[in-house]
């Protein structure tokens, strides 16, 4: 009998390491999320894209322009802004003179009109 309690002493401070090792690693998958490390990029509202759109449109950095409200027109299609984005982006491609491209923006945009009227131009 003595033997068979050794056998299981002996073992317990393995099953301890072990439970300890795996307690050490759950902490530091957890703690990645803390840190940042596989935290899910926040997306940005469609008045933050379309805020730095103007802003980029307005320094007169189009490429970048057509970028962003082209993602508010994409991730936001049902958004009161995707008008104004398509508006914007039409305007962008033509000061790119991307004229064909330009072109198709706004020709996707004859059938809102009376949305666009809304928005300054």
């Amino acid at each position: 009998m003595q033997k068979g309690r050794m056998r299981y002493s002996h073992s317990l401070p393995k099953r301890l390491k072990a439970i300890v090792i795996l307690f050490f690693l759950l902490s530091c998958m957890s703690s990645c999320s803390y840190f940042g490390f596989g935290k899910k990029d926040r997306q940005d509202s469609p008045e933050e894209l379309m805020n730095k759109g103007i802003n980029e449109f307005r320094k007169g950095d189009y490429k970048e322009a057509v970028e962003l409200f082209q993602k508010v027109k994409d991730r936001y299609p049902y958004s009161k802004l995707a008008v104004h984005a398509e508006l914007k982006l039409a305007d962008s491609l033509f000061k790119r003179k991307e004229f064909e491209e330009a072109a198709e923006a706004y020709t996707e945009l004859s059938g809102c009109t009376r949305e666009m009227r809304q928005f300054p131009m």
